[in-house]
């Protein structure tokens, strides 16, 4: 991806759980779609902020890299306050090649410090996707 280009972007979330064991519509119950949406929305937000060369959009059907997150974990802790934990594989392919060219395994990143547990979340999933970003 060192060319640059427009990326389009799947976030698979069948196998994510809650803390090892819960489905994570267990946790998130009523809300499980509103952490969804603006988990996804703040990743791409984080990524397009610290990348400059490759964006990412959605809805092209023209886009020279395809990425897949496949979200495996979450968790949370308090310490002062919220701070948020994922676990995850990253993989990007060229397009024009079908070719993987990296994959990512991402062995709990944490972020997102906040009062609010929704806040923090949203939080953690922006600074994510900028370390995805710089990778």
């Amino acid at each position: 991806m060192k060319q640059g280009g427009i990326a389009s972007i799947i976030f698979d979330w069948s196998e994510a759980l809650w803390d090892n064991w819960a489905p994570l519509e267990h946790e998130w119950r009523d809300e499980y779609n509103i952490y969804v949406k603006r988990g996804e929305e703040s990743f791409i937000r984080g990524y397009n902020n610290a990348k400059k060369k490759v964006r990412i959009v959605r809805g092209s059907d023209s886009t020279d890299y395809a990425i897949l997150v496949s979200l495996h974990n979450f968790d949370r802790y308090w310490f002062g306050r919220c701070r948020h934990k994922v676990w995850a594989t990253i993989s990007v392919k060229e397009v024009a090649t079908s070719s993987i060219i990296c994959v990512y395994e991402v062995e709990e990143f944490e972020g997102g410090r906040d009062f609010l547990k929704e806040d923090s979340y949203v939080k953690m999933m922006f600074e994510f996707g900028e370390e995805i970003a710089e990778r």
